[in-house]
């Protein structure tokens, strides 16, 4: 006897696409899976999506001394880089 069973199939969020990976590649994806992470989820994170620059303020959290610095020490590498520039281009400052 054959019994024939009919499954249909919506996705919730667009359409469901099959590819075909390597073993290799399907075994570094469950090995960076993170719990209950689908696999789209897991390459859309691998992949990366590309947000506003202002989305990562306050990400960094660093004590003012260390901001005070990093400001300093770009301060300085602006310094230096402009004398070598004025330098280079003959530039009397």
């Amino acid at each position: 006897m054959v019994i024939f069973i009919y499954c249909v199939c919506v996705p919730i969020h667009g359409m469901v696409k099959n590819i075909a990976i390597m073993d290799e590649v399907y075994a570094e994806l469950v090995k960076h899976k993170r719990h209950g992470e689908s696999f789209s989820h897991e390459i859309i994170r691998f992949i990366g999506r590309k947000g506003h620059i202002a989305d990562l303020a306050g990400s960094w959290k660093i004590s003012d001394a260390e901001a005070a610095r990093i400001k300093s020490a770009i301060r300085t590498l602006r310094t230096q880089t402009t004398k070598k520039l004025f330098a280079k281009l003959g530039v009397k400052k």
